[in-house]
């Protein structure tokens, strides 16, 4: 309701909660373009995918696109009304020239419904996943008057997101926020260190997979690594013992 009422609003939900329903709804029940910022072009493509799917005209301008892809996605734009309803970019892409002047000469016509800023937490210059792109949305946001901004995350603390509001400057924003604990997900943490005698990590993690699986009210679990490299090994390793994933 804020975003189809004009209002700029803070979406802070876990992960599967909804929070892409948040902004692609806005884009289905009015008229205009929708402009998402994204840091993960993988999900761009994801999304954009299956927003076409099912109908929706969604397009993205990215490195992962060729040169005729953008220009064909940016020639969308300048159409009135614009012809997609969902544009997905990076934050790196947002500061490209013609795609800034894109999206302003969409607003200067009244189209643009809303600026979207996906994964919003790596606007925080101590945070863990910052890209110093998204400081320059600001900038942006400067040429869209009138327009709402939403900034959503399912990584935020109170101390970022008071960052995220004052980095975008946000007015009187609406907060949507829900818990993070989800009661469907059990959480179980084992200390290395501790493991019973004769066991490695590895061996104890096998044997809680599977009396976890025998069980009647077996699921699927995430199991966290360092590094990407680390979690291919596992995943290899887990697999040759037959466990599923």
């Amino acid at each position: 309701r804020a975003a189809l009422e004009g209002r700029d609003c803070t979406v802070f939900l876990p992960t599967g909660a909804g929070k892409s329903l948040c902004y692609q709804v806005p884009a289905l029940l009015r008229s205009g373009l929708v402009v998402v910022v994204s840091p993960l072009l993988a999900l761009i493509d994801d999304q954009v995918a299956t927003l076409r799917s099912r109908g929706v005209r969604a397009g993205s301008i990215s490195s992962s696109r060729s040169a005729s892809e953008n220009r064909a996605t940016l020639a969308l734009l300048a159409k009135s009304p614009p012809e997609l309803d969902l544009l997905y970019v990076a934050p790196e892409t947002a500061q490209n020239r013609k795609v800034t002047d894109s999206i302003i000469g969409v607003c200067r016509r009244g189209e643009l419904l809303l600026l979207a800023v996906d994964e919003a937490h790596c606007i925080v210059a101590w945070g863990h996943d910052f890209r110093p792109a998204f400081l320059k949305l600001a900038e942006l946001r400067r040429h869209l008057p009138g327009v709402p901004v939403m900034a959503l995350s399912a990584t935020a603390t109170q101390p970022v997101r008071a960052e995220i509001a004052a980095r975008l400057a946000l007015r009187s924003s609406e907060g949507v926020e829900a818990r993070f604990d989800r009661a469907e997900i059990a959480y179980r943490v084992f200390y290395k260190d501790a493991m019973p005698r004769g066991q490695d990590a590895y061996a104890h993690l096998l044997g809680e997979l599977r009396s976890t699986q025998a069980s009647p009210l077996a699921g699927c679990g995430i199991v966290y690594c360092a590094t990407r490299e680390a979690t291919a090994s596992l995943a290899t390793q887990l697999a040759s013992d037959g466990a599923r994933g």
